[in-house]
């Protein structure tokens, strides 16, 4: 039953997909734009800032105060149970019993109950606790350099973009060096999966998300009898107004982090290092003056965010932007589209370290931005600057960077290259 209802679905949404390229004139939907999406969103900005998709059943809004304006919307939600399509479909592809849906993260929930764990979780990201991490990145990061110290040619991804945020998550949380791959393969599968409208993608991330959580449950509960200074350990003892995170609450935020804390992390290294190697003048400007790095991450988030989309389900019937949304309705965000609009940045296709203001919501925006932000954009800052300090010579070689497709992410898989 459940292949048969695949089959109907997949012919479906061939449909939809063909409604959007003849009637509304784009490919979103269509998996040969994911290598380079970004001549599309500018075509599709140029005639304004929310277009029809069938293939979602809804919405695509693209406009940088269009994309603003409804990630603070209070009609329109995160919550994924408020949408009977995506519910539907989780729901028939686990055979009834989907975890993702039983186990919500803080991603997708709504107010108050995000409101009450986003509290309760920002003491484990304080300032004060992220910028002590300092010294733990920098040693972590000439760790995963020293490996390859002889060779000449290394592939940036599997040498550092990926080890290390993987290695201070599993720090900071207490997973053991020897299961830390295995959760690195859940995080992968459940995030190339979650957004992808098909049975059995649907089906892969259900089940990477049970794993997930059964795996850090027992973590979870082990700390509780052995408390120390650790990232556990402070969202089990953190305590607002006498209330306190459940230990189901405690899995689901250190899940959270795992996974998406990871994979953007990874995706921002290897797309910063990517894009100044594309702009030579502007490593060597970094080079010169390393005080600079802190705003050429800005602008890789601005040029090439990590994750391209979000969706959100609109509540009631609404008119917005121009357009009459219905109740239920499926709304995709393109951050990425929103970050390229012309009307927030000067020359949006040119990528510029020296931008005099750089506008972007690569890490969200309103209630639902990234708590994890700051340690992201720490890490990133700290593997150039150790990058350039090591490597006088760093350049591309004549292995071709290979990109993931993904709607939800954007990254480079492999970036060969050759230093000295």
């Amino acid at each position: 039953m459940q292949k048969l209802l695949g089959v109907i679905f997949k012919i479906v949404q061939m449909t939809a997909s063909f409604f959007d390229r003849t009637i509304n004139g784009h490919r979103l939907g269509a998996p040969e734009y994911l290598g380079d999406p970004y001549p599309e969103y500018e075509r599709l900005l140029a005639r304004g800032s929310m277009i029809r998709t069938y293939v979602v059943g809804g919405w695509s809004v693209l406009g940088f105060d269009a994309v603003s304006a409804v990630l603070t919307d209070p009609r329109i939600s995160s919550d994924l149970m408020k949408n009977p399509t995506i519910r539907r479909m989780y729901r028939m592809s686990s055979g009834g019993d989907s975890r993702i849906l039983k186990n919500p993260l803080m991603l997708s929930m709504d107010p108050p109950e995000h409101s009450r764990l986003r509290k309760l979780a920002r003491g484990g990201f304080l300032h004060k606790f992220v910028q002590s991490l300092e010294p733990k990145i920098r040693r972590l990061t000439n760790q995963c350099l020293d490996r390859v110290e002889s060779q000449k040619q290394i592939d940036l991804i599997s040498v550092l973009a990926r080890p290390l945020p993987a290695m201070l998550i599993s720090d900071l949380i207490g997973v053991e060096v020897s299961d830390r791959d295995r959760f690195r393969t859940l995080a992968e599968v459940f995030l190339q999966n979650v957004t992808v409208i098909e049975f059995s993608a649907l089906e892969k991330a259900d089940k990477a998300m049970g794993e997930m959580l059964d795996f850090m449950e027992n973590i979870v509960e082990g700390k509780r009898n052995n408390l120390g200074d650790d990232l556990i350990s402070l969202l089990i003892t953190a305590d607002t107004d006498g209330e306190k995170l459940s230990s189901r609450e405690v899995t689901r935020m250190c899940v959270l982090l795992m996974a998406a804390g990871y994979e953007t992390t990874t995706r921002l290294i290897g797309n910063a290092v990517y894009l100044l190697l594309q702009n030579p003048d502007q490593l060597q400007d970094l080079r010169s003056d390393p005080k600079l790095i802190p705003q050429a991450v800005e602008e890789v988030l601005r040029f090439e965010p990590p994750v391209q989309t979000t969706t959100r389900t609109a509540t009631e019937d609404m008119e917005i932007l121009g357009g009459h949304i219905r109740k239920h309705q499926t709304i995709i965000l393109v951050i990425a589209a929103a970050n390229r609009d012309p009307t927030a940045n000067d020359n949006p296709q040119e990528f510029n370290i020296h931008r005099e203001k750089i506008n972007h919501i690569a890490f969200g925006h309103g209630i639902h931005l990234c708590l994890g932000a700051e340690l992201a954009r720490l890490e990133t800052r700290i593997a150039l600057e150790v990058l350039l300090e090591r490597y006088p010579i760093i350049r591309l070689d004549t292995g071709t960077p290979k990109w993931e497709q993904s709607y939800l992410m954007r990254g480079l898989d492999e970036l060969p290259l050759r230093i000295s």
